[in-house]
Formats: C-alpha cells, sequence, structure tokens
C-alpha cells in the first residue's frame, strides 16, 4: 500500500511540473507572436529613413534630378519667350468740382442725362457722380461705341507683338489679312472670323481697369497692351470721350430745360412762380456756359497717359524661377518615394 501511495505522489509532481512549464511558455509564445506582427506592419507600412541615407540617395541620383531641372527651366524659358510683353498706360483724374456738384443736384431731384444714358433708375444718394461716372466707361454702351469709333477691333485681336525698331504693331496674320483687310481667323460657333460687339466688349474688358482711390478720390484708368502706343492714346482717348458724352448729354438737356422753361414762363403770371423759373432758367445756362467753355468737363486730367518704355509683365525671371524650385522639389519627392518603395519590397 505504501508503494502505491509513493508512486501517486511522484505522478502528481510530474504532472504539476508539466503544468506549471506549460503555464510559462505560452506567454511567451504570445509575446513573440505579437512583436512580430509589430515588426511586420511597421516594416510594410512605416518604413523610416534617417537624413543621412536620404541626401545619400538623391546624390546618387544627382545626374537624374539635374537633367529633369534644366529640361524644365529650358522649356519654361522658351515659353515665357514667345510670351509678348505687355506695356501699361494710366491716366489720373480729378472730378471737376463744378461739373460734380451741377450734377449731384440733378440726380438728387430728377433723372438727369447719366440715368437715361445708363438705362437705370437711381434714387436719392444711390450713387455718386463719380461712380456714376466710372460706371458708364465700364458699360456695354460706352466700350462698344468706343472700339467702333476708334478702330480698336483688329490691333486688340490680330496684334501679336510691338516692334521697337520700326514702332508699330505686329499683326497675325492668321487671324487678320492687312492685305485684303479681311478677317481670317478661325472660329467655333456661334463666333465668327470678324469678333462680334459682345466678344470685343470682353477682350477689351481684360485690358481696361477704371478704379478710384478711396482716400483722395482721384480716378485712375489703366490700359494693360501689348503695343505702348496703342496702351497711351487708348487710355487718353477713354478720358476724352467720357468728357465728351457727359458734356454733350448735360448740354442737351439744359438747353431742353431753358427752352421748356421759357416757354412756361411765358404762360405764368404769378410773380413768385415767374421769379422761380427764372432762377431755374439761370441755373440750366450756367450749366451750358459752364460745358461749353471746359474740354474736360468732368474729369480734369492730373497725371497724362504715356507710352511706356518698361513692359510690367510677363516677369520672365519670376516665372523661371519658381519653375526651377518647384520641379527640383517635386524630382527629389520622387526619388524619394520610389526608393522607399523599393524598401518595403
Amino acid at each position: 500500500m505504501m508503494h502505491c501511495l509513493a508512486f501517486s505522489l511522484v505522478k502528481a509532481m510530474i504532472w504539476c511540473r508539466t503544468m506549471s512549464a506549460t503555464r510559462k511558455v505560452r506567454p511567451m509564445n504570445e509575446v513573440e507572436k505579437e512583436m512580430t506582427e509589430l515588426r511586420t506592419r511597421v516594416s510594410d507600412s512605416d518604413y523610416v529613413i534617417s537624413l543621412g541615407e536620404m541626401f545619400s540617395i538623391l546624390w546618387h541620383k544627382k545626374l537624374t534630378i539635374t537633367a529633369f531641372v534644366s529640361l524644365v527651366a529650358i522649356g519654361t524659358i522658351i515659353v515665357t519667350l514667345l510670351m509678348p510683353n505687355i506695356y501699361r498706360s494710366h491716366v489720373r483724374l480729378a472730378p471737376s468740382e463744378e461739373s460734380s456738384k451741377g450734377l449731384a443736384s440733378k440726380l438728387g431731384g430728377e433723372l438727369g442725362g447719366f440715368a437715361q444714358l445708363a438705362g437705370v433708375s437711381i434714387g436719392d444718394g444711390a450713387v455718386t457722380p463719380v461712380t456714376y461716372a466710372m460706371e458708364v466707361m465700364r458699360s456695354r454702351e460706352f466700350v462698344g461705341n468706343f472700339i467702333e469709333k476708334h478702330d480698336v477691333l483688329v490691333p486688340l485681336f490680330a496684334g501679336k507683338g510691338w516692334d521697337w525698331n520700326k514702332k508699330e504693331l505686329v499683326l497675325d496674320g492668321d487671324v487678320y489679312d492687312a492685305e485684303k483687310k479681311e478677317w481670317v481667323r478661325e472660329a467655333d460657333f456661334p463666333k465668327t472670323p470678324k469678333p462680334s460687339r459682345q466678344e470685343a466688349y470682353e477682350e477689351f474688358m481684360e485690358i481696361l481697369s477704371v478704379n478710384q482711390d478711396k482716400k483722395t478720390s482721384m480716378v485712375d484708368v489703366t490700359v494693360d497692351f501689348i503695343s505702348p502706343v496703342h496702351a497711351q492714346k487708348w487710355a487718353s482717348l477713354m478720358v476724352a470721350e467720357i468728357n465728351q458724352l457727359l458734356k454733350a448729354r448735360d448740354v442737351g438737356e439744359a438747353e431742353r430745360s431753358i427752352s421748356y422753361l421759357e416757354e412756361k414762363l411765358a404762360e405764368t403770371r404769378n410773380p413768385e412762380v415767374r421769379m422761380a423759373l427764372s432762377q431755374l432758367i439761370e441755373q440750366n445756362m450756367k450749366v451750358e456756359v459752364l460745358a461749353n467753355v471746359r474740354d474736360e468737363y468732368f474729369f480734369e486730367t492730373v497725371d497724362p497717359a504715356i507710352a511706356a518704355e518698361k513692359k510690367i509683365k510677363p516677369r520672365r525671371g519670376t516665372i523661371v524661377g519658381l519653375s526651377v524650385i518647384g520641379s527640383f522639389v517635386f524630382i527629389c519627392m520622387m526619388v524619394l518615394v520610389l526608393a522607399l518603395s523599393r524598401e518595403r519590397r
């Protein structure tokens, strides 16, 4: 019996040791498995490269990087050289004090010549005379008439450069045949070989700018074009045309008002009414006289337009510099990305 008891005790001790060993080994296997999976995830998705390795990779690919950046730089230089120079001409204007006051009084009481010209209804204090005049200069009617009157269409659409030696505008023969004086450009429907009035307006507004300095109330009329002579000419003519238009409008209105008031004056016997009518006639006569004696009726030229000698764009050096920097950064990133992809494999 003692022999059997001893055998059972030894068997139990062996089982306990076996279970203990099993409990110790299993956790170690699980930890090693997790570490292996973690190393695999880091290797597959978050491969880390040192700064020294980055420079080494880039230096190894220096010929590829240099060739790519050089090609981009050469291409950019060629493109910028093909771009025409743009010259700016601008006129600085000061609103005429007398005409501004006269117009403001008209706008305050009735629809004057400006409102009829624009075809809009304006209320008291809705718009200043200067702001209104600027909007007239930007209007389709005014710009369209200006283009037709001063033969702007051909140089605007067919001009492709300025010849400083000959002092003349170079025309594109694929757009306009100067010898036959006909339009030959290819245009998709609904456009026609000869630009329409609407297309001409949109094109001209790309080169025209009319802005007011809020601090000084000065108005700047700016024209950017490939020909410095045409830019100066058009900027100056824009001012002359707006002054002439506003003058003619106000003179015509004053004359009609005087004629109407004189008829009413002849029909009226009331002394107070006659006095009021006489004052109105006098005011309109002042407007008429002022307009006829001033060439610059509404805007006075403070700084006239000149033919610029220096271009304002394109800034070729800046364009080439930015393209070189951008291409260098791009090719370096591509080289590093490809290197990382190879390491992951």
